[in-house]
């Protein structure tokens, strides 16, 4: 039985610099980055949102859907000063 991830999940605050969101999902075949964009979040988690058809470990995600994953799975890009 998967455990339950109990409390609110908060908007997130965006940098003013940010270039983009990757979900990354390694597997046998290699590491793959599909863009996303991150809606909320939990202590452990973002919730994110894709524009494209995504690949997850649980199945897949259609454009538009959201779904929580592991904050060490996104990669946050920012413009450096």
């Amino acid at each position: 039985m998967k455990k339950m991830i109990t409390g609110p999940v908060l908007p997130v605050k965006e940098p003013t610099e940010n270039i983009g969101d990757f979900v990354c999902i390694n597997s046998w075949a290699g590491r793959t980055e599909k863009p996303c964009r991150i809606v909320g979040e939990t202590p452990t988690r973002f919730k994110i949102e894709v524009d494209v058809e995504t690949w997850l470990p649980n199945g897949w995600l259609q454009p538009g859907q959201q779904r929580l994953v592991p904050k060490t799975s996104v990669r946050r890009i920012h413009e450096s000063s």
